[in-house]
């Protein structure tokens, strides 16, 4: 199977939500966390192998 890196950035009103969570159960997706990143009053960046 191919992979394919993403690039997810997300504002600060969806740090609560369950991003992953819900790419891994709606899609059937298996992700690999390279890289996340959520600072205060920032944007929320998460880089990943699907």
């Amino acid at each position: 199977m191919q992979k394919i890196k993403a690039f997810l950035r997300f504002p600060q009103e969806h740090f609560s939500k369950p991003i992953t969570y819900r790419l891994v159960k709606e899609y059937n997706l298996m992700i690999n966390i390279l890289r996340a990143e959520v600072a205060a009053n920032k944007a929320g960046e998460l880089i990943m192998d699907i």
